[in-house]
């Protein structure tokens, strides 16, 4: 949304939520699905998110463990009994 004034040292979110209905998440770009049914004298509590880099999710013995890439999580794995 080019016309959406952000402060000037904001980087602009890539999704935006209403903070207090979480049920639907929009690209920024969409704002317009949450603002449009504003009236007069309403305010919205938006959150917003900016998406970071890709992260991979898997049981290192037994615990939950972030990696950077698919092969360093299968790494980390070791070889799955079959």
């Amino acid at each position: 949304m080019a016309d959406i004034a952000l402060d000037k040292s904001a980087v602009t979110p890539d999704y935006v939520y209403d903070a207090e209905d979480w049920s639907e998440t929009y690209s920024w770009d969409r704002l317009d699905l949450l603002t449009d049914n504003l009236n007069t004298g309403d305010i919205l509590e938006l959150g917003t998110l900016i998406q970071g880099p890709t992260k991979f999710a898997c049981l290192v013995h037994g615990e939950v463990e972030l990696f950077d890439s698919e092969e360093d999580a299968a790494k980390a794995m070791g070889p799955l009994d079959e």
